[in-house]
């Protein structure tokens, strides 16, 4: 269902966009995005799902998870994220204490009682606290190296001097 017509300019066409993994010997096509030309010579990228359109790709990717499935039986149950394809990129531990991060939507934040939304202010009330803590302690980590880069030039300068002086 891309859409037909965009800020009420009509789309002349609509074509499969290309991934950039893709090579010339095997062409590789995203499945749930479109590129979309409209009446006016500008190209956008559109939902296959909706009417969603935006100028970047990207936006459209993450435009998507808005159309993955929720289990509403089960609001706290962790969900398995599907495995990148990708060999570059590893993946990062969440702290033990702290659960996974999961994508907010209104469907799923309706779905959990007050008693969870509490706990989940709470935890982002914790999460920020330790964050604006670790900033403190990040500023004054480069606070104090930049006193010993300081110190360290000074004390290179006077090595220097007095080599200079021993030398002549």
């Amino acid at each position: 269902m891309t859409a037909t017509t965009v800020n009420g300019i009509q789309v002349l066409a609509s074509e499969a966009v290309e991934a950039p993994i893709s090579t010339s010997a095997k062409p590789i096509y995203f499945k749930q995005a479109r590129r979309l030309l409209l009446a006016n010579d500008t190209e956008l990228y559109g939902c296959v799902h909706c009417d969603f359109a935006a100028t970047g790709i990207g936006v459209v990717r993450t435009h998507l998870k808005a159309h993955r499935p929720t289990d509403v039986s089960a609001p706290d149950a962790p969900r398995k994220k599907p495995a990148r394809a990708s060999a570059k990129k590893t993946a990062v531990p969440t702290a033990p204490d702290r659960p996974a991060p999961e994508s907010l939507t209104p469907d799923s934040l309706a779905s959990l009682n007050l008693g969870q939304l509490v706990e989940r202010a709470q935890a982002t009330a914790k999460a920020v606290k330790e964050r604006d803590l670790a900033r403190k302690e990040r500023d004054a980590a480069r606070e104090e190296l930049t006193e010993w880069m300081d110190r360290t030039a000074k004390a290179e300068r006077s090595l220097t001097a007095i080599r200079t002086a021993l030398d002549a």
